[in-house]
């Protein structure tokens, strides 16, 4: 599964850009509901390789599996687990976050062999994590990268962008509206909310990475509580009644959608990634139409911000109208 993206550049300006992925949720969902029911709860952990965990529930939630309150907490806190390793890997590969690999490797090996407890592996997790100094230390350096780089970008901020943007901020499953752009994950929410630079505005995204980092860790070792991890919502309209499992990643929600109208039954999956960069109103596309940049730094600006949202895939960038060619990150 692959994104690719393509930037129209003119004038000084990214004119338009399109996004457009190989393998989409809807294409997963027209599979999974062909399977018999446990064809597919057997299949999703390879389909959906990394967050297997995090669908393997919502999947369960939308088709009424997880009615065991106890069973529902066991797997959303494994599904925790699942989203602690993103934002460590995330923060690892694209900004060479100061942890011990070898540590980390030994870590992940354990969360993969599933014999410790979810709160056993946060607290062998958060005793790898840097300390305060080595964090800050860490984060200066790199802003001192992107302010270079990325101090005189600032993003389209006319008034139809800004009522564009307010679709992506802090919703939640239980509000009306599933099928609109929401809230899908700590990227979007800070690109959407924050008017500054947008070497400003990836320092923020880290900051909130690891607060919601360290918040996830603390929910699994009894030190916070705090909002809903796994929700499970119904629906009725006219295309049916909808049965939605959803599960809060370090990408944000995704969600499981079991759709039923009379004998017919339709599977439906919506993931952050589906939700911030499938269509032509993806979050990308509104952030960046109309943003100024140097020839030279598009690719590096559409690569900053794409990283910040966070794809869960491999992305290209192709850009027309300056000498740069396609990008592979």
């Amino acid at each position: 599964m692959t994104l690719k993206i393509n930037v129209s550049y003119l004038d000084g300006n990214i004119n338009d850009l399109s996004t457009g992925l190989e393998r989409s949720g809807d294409a997963v969902g027209k599979w999974l509901q062909q399977q018999t029911t446990e064809e597919a709860l057997a299949a999703i952990p390879t389909v959906f390789s990394i967050c297997g965990r995090s669908h393997d529930v919502a999947a369960r939630l939308a088709l009424g599996e997880l009615t065991d309150t106890d069973a529902a907490q066991q797997l959303a806190h494994k599904a925790v687990i699942e989203s602690i390793r993103e934002y460590v890997i995330r923060l690892l590969q694209h900004w060479d976050y100061p942890i011990d690999r070898a540590a980390l490797g030994q870590w992940m090996q354990a969360v993969n062999e599933d014999t410790l407890t979810p709160a056993d592996l946060a607290r062998q997790v958060q005793a790898l994590l840097p300390d305060a100094q080595q964090t800050a230390d860490w984060l200066s350096n790199i802003q001192q990268i992107w302010q270079r780089q990325f101090g005189n970008v600032q993003f389209n901020t006319e008034q139809t962008n800004k009522e564009q943007l307010q679709t992506y901020f802090q919703w939640s499953p239980q509000a009306p509206g599933a099928d609109v752009n929401f809230y899908a994950g700590t990227g979007a929410d800070v690109l959407a909310s924050h008017n500054s630079t947008l070497d400003q505005v990836l320092a923020e995204v880290i900051r909130q990475m690891l607060s919601d980092m360290n918040y996830l860790i603390g929910r699994l070792t009894g030190e916070m509580t705090g909002y809903a991890l796994i929700q499970h919502c119904l629906r009725e309209d006219e295309q049916g009644q909808h049965s939605e499992g959803w599960v809060r990643t370090s990408r944000g929600w995704l969600c499981h959608r079991i759709t039923t109208h009379g004998n017919d039954r339709e599977w439906q999956v919506i993931s952050p990634t589906d939700i911030n960069f499938a269509s032509a109103n993806s979050l990308l596309n509104t952030l960046l139409s109309a943003t100024s940049s140097a020839p030279e730094a598009v690719e590096s600006v559409v690569a900053a911000t794409v990283k910040a949202i966070d794809p869960c895939v491999e992305f290209t960038i192709t850009v027309n109208g300056t000498s740069s060619g396609e990008r592979h990150a």
